[in-house]
């Protein structure tokens, strides 16, 4: 009887998937652009709150 094949969780070699991803850009970094999309991004929670927390009561 063969040994069963190795799975992928015993590999010695690192997964491509493994790898950490890059810091997030500190305000000083982002150009100008950046900082008012995700400006207008975070405050869209307020909007969303609109929405979700009325539901909640009915």
């Amino acid at each position: 009887m063969s040994d069963p094949a190795p799975s992928e969780s015993s590999s010695n070699s690192p997964s491509p998937h493994s790898a950490l991803p890059p810091a997030p850009k500190t305000p000083r970094e982002q150009s100008p652009w950046e900082r008012r999309i995700e400006t207008v991004l975070w405050n869209s929670r307020f909007l969303v709150m609109l929405a979700v927390v009325p539901s909640l009561f009915h």
